[in-house]
């Protein structure tokens, strides 16, 4: 579907990857990175667009990303080993672009989690347990 050489004189290249915080960091100079609003790429440093027009391809890989969390909890590991109920929520919302119901979201997501016995760190209030994936 997207294999076409033509728009890119390099060859074949990744156009879309969907990742956490610390493997940001790891990114070299090969990497361009770039937000994603809706299905359409912003490009950065206020170029009016990325070259080879990826938009068809980040298209594809947001529609993945929002299949891919409607059937499992955090499915590429962007909130780490262990993680809050809220922050898998908040992540859920960013990712599909709508406001989930809290005790919905709970309810469709538990049985795919284990708790780890620890709570949150470093939070106003009451600290909140600590879950990971099965």
């Amino acid at each position: 579907m997207f294999d076409g050489l033509a728009g890119d004189p390099h060859g074949r290249v990744l156009s879309a990857a969907l990742v956490g915080e610390e493997r940001l960091a790891e990114a070299d100079s090969s990497c361009a990175i770039v937000a994603v609003t809706g299905q359409r790429v912003v490009p950065p440093n206020g170029q009016d667009r990325l070259p080879y027009d990826p938009d068809l391809i980040v298209a594809a890989a947001v529609d993945w990303a929002r299949l891919a969390h409607r059937r499992a909890p955090d499915p590429s590991g962007l909130l780490g080993e262990e993680f809050t109920l809220s922050a898998l929520q908040r992540l859920h919302e960013a990712v599909l672009q709508e406001p989930l119901f809290k005790d919905t979201f709970r309810r469709h997501v538990l049985d795919a989690l284990e708790p780890t016995g620890r709570v949150s760190t470093g939070v106003v209030g009451r600290p909140a347990a600590m879950h990971r994936r099965r």
